[in-house]
């Protein structure tokens, strides 16, 4: 998960705690997402997480690992953003 512990080193550094990092179980995800439990929609965890990894995409939803208050899920557009692909 090169992509993935990437994008965890830059939350770890701005002060945010990560659970876990890994593979999505699912089939590769063309846009990335954020989803949350019910309440937190608007949390400044979540708006910063928008910012950096969402690009004004709102692809975000409900749900996610229940040991985590947000779970991100990388797609191909935050691949092609760090490794410069279009």
């Amino acid at each position: 998960p090169g992509l993935a512990s990437f994008a965890a080193r830059v939350l770890k550094n701005i002060g945010m705690d990560i659970v876990s990092v890994g593979n999505f179980d699912e089939e590769k995800q063309p846009l990335s997402q954020i989803k949350t439990f019910s309440g937190l929609e608007k949390s400044p965890s979540r708006r910063l997480m928008e910012k950096i990894f969402l690009d004004g995409k709102k692809t975000s939803g409900q749900g996610g690992n229940p040991q985590a208050d947000i779970t991100l899920i990388l797609g191909e557009d935050y691949g092609k953003k760090i490794y410069g692909e279009k």
